[in-house]
């Protein structure tokens, strides 16, 4: 039997063998359809046809409607039962034909082939356009996702926080990129890192690598992946300095402790060696030499010049060593990091007008980026890791004034900072 869909003259020839009485099974045997094909056309396409008393409310097909104290329902209760009818319950299934329906105060369902034809053309378009939603579903979405992207959640983050969304992250692209959610003011501009641009030849030729240094030797990156490679435990800490303003900063230190992708940032006033290692100090003092040393055996860092001067750290057993130049990937952990605090602190912004004018203004923007869902963490944050691995947790949070923020209220946008100082 070939499976292909029903047309026009079909459903005609169905309507006429329906009005004779034949049943299904033989219409099916005619239009070489199995049974099933013909009885859910006849079953979902066949049309209520009420009668004047039906039009003005009154029910007069229930079972109860003899011993009903009202003798006429106007409305349905919760005892109603349509009385059956073999004729329309059972085969054929419709009014069609039927002798007795002039006088038959039943509820009456009938096949129109005509009717039926046009529910299939619908139906087969709908089906092939559009997108699975209502109006009224694609709002409430739309609403959710605005509220994470203004926040500066990605889309993963936001279904992350909203188990309820089942639609796939590429589905929920096309429908932002094809303006399904625009009863929301939701475009494609809100969606972080829209636009990547190349860097030109021309441009590309304005970065050379700078000459090695005496201090460089035994410190360059492939001297850390030979030691990496012979200590494989070793636990790394990434760093790095972020700044708009190269003369005037602010200059924010960063820091990645790689086996808990915890971040972590200090700000400073002048980007030169004295404060860059007074940042480390800082870190140790504040966790004591024992607990720095548990989670630091090496520090992987940039060749800036303010950089130069952390051989001191290798007294007390730390390895330091240094990327190659303009490899922002070989320290990539503390780079994707770097990603969500531009959310935040924008390229280009002067960082005071922005709202950052203390220590207390980035431990915001820190505890926000570290309660942050990740996908390579399979939905936890570096907070969740650090809290699953470390006993003491709660004396490391305390002394890096460290704090879980409830996922869904995390915010990676400018004004996390800037409201604070309106």
């Amino acid at each position: 039997m070939k499976q292909k869909h029903l047309t026009l003259e079909d459903r005609i020839f169905i309507e006429s063998k329906l009005r004779e009485g034949v049943s299904k099974s033989k219409i099916s045997l005619s239009l070489s359809k199995t049974r099933s094909t013909v009885s859910k056309e006849v079953t979902l396409r066949r049309i209520y046809k009420s009668k004047p008393y039906q039009r003005e409310g009154y029910i007069r097909d229930c079972v109860f409607l003899e011993e009903c104290k009202l003798k006429i329902c106007k409305h349905k209760c919760n005892r109603y039962e349509m009385i059956a009818c073999k004729r329309r319950d059972y085969s054929p299934g419709v009014c069609n034909g039927c002798t007795s329906y002039k006088t038959c105060s039943l509820t009456h369902y009938f096949y129109d082939p005509y009717a039926a034809q046009k529910d299939y053309r619908e139906t087969l378009t709908d089906s092939r356009e559009g997108v699975n939603l209502t109006s009224q579903q694609a709002k409430e979405l739309g609403d959710i996702i605005k509220s994470g992207l203004d926040k500066g959640h990605s889309i993963y983050a936001i279904k992350v926080n909203h188990p309820e969304i089942t639609l796939c992250d590429k589905t929920l692209y096309s429908y932002i990129e094809d303006g399904i959610f625009s009863q929301s003011l939701l475009t494609n501009l809100d969606l972080p890192l829209k636009v990547r641009r190349k860097v030109f030849k021309k441009r590309k030729n304005l970065y050379k690598p700078r000459a090695d240094r005496a201090l460089l030797k035994g410190r360059t990156y492939d001297d850390y992946l030979n030691y990496m490679e012979s200590n494989p435990k070793a636990k790394v800490l990434q760093m790095d300095t972020v700044y708009n303003d190269v003369s005037n900063g602010p200059f924010i230190q960063t820091f990645q402790f790689i086996d808990l992708t915890l971040f972590y940032s200090l700000l400073h006033d002048k980007r030169n060696v004295r404060c860059m290692n007074s940042g480390i100090d800082f870190i140790i003092k504040s966790l004591g030499k024992k607990q720095f040393r548990s989670m630091v055996d090496v520090i992987l860092t940039d060749r800036g010049s303010e950089f130069y001067g952390l051989e001191i750290f290798e007294k007390v057993g730390i390895k330091i060593f240094y990327c190659d130049p303009m490899c922002a990937h070989q320290k990539g952990e503390l780079e994707n990091n770097h990603i969500l605090l531009r959310k935040v602190l924008p390229k280009e912004k002067d960082l005071f007008k922005l709202g950052l004018r203390s220590q207390e203004d980035l431990d915001l923007i820190v505890n926000n980026i570290n309660s942050y869902p990740r996908k390579d963490l399979f939905n936890k944050s570096p907070i969740d890791l650090l809290m699953f691995f470390y006993g003491d947790y709660q004396s490391i949070m305390e002394k890096l004034s460290l704090v879980s923020i409830d996922k869904d209220k995390v915010v990676l946008k400018p004004y996390l900072i800037s409201k604070k100082h309106k």
